[in-house]
């Protein structure tokens, strides 16, 4: 009898991690660093605004380098 799991649903999907484990850490750090120790104040939405960021620059940049391919031959 095979075992594996086979995950379909949303939170099966390794490109929720990042944005996922981005709130858990904002939580903590929120929560437990701020007022204990004094830390920064992170906020949510620049962090997530720089993740997605992030990904769109490299989306784009894929894109140039397939159209390079795709013009050398």
């Amino acid at each position: 009898m095979n075992k594996t799991c086979v995950c379909r649903g949303a939170a099966g999907q390794p490109r929720l991690f990042v944005p996922v484990v981005l709130v858990m850490m904002y939580n903590r750090w929120n929560g437990i660093l701020v007022p204990d120790y004094g830390f920064m104040h992170l906020e949510l939405i620049p962090m997530l605004v720089g993740f997605f960021t992030y990904k769109v620059a490299t989306f784009v940049q894929a894109i140039e380098d397939a159209l390079d391919v795709v013009e050398r031959s």
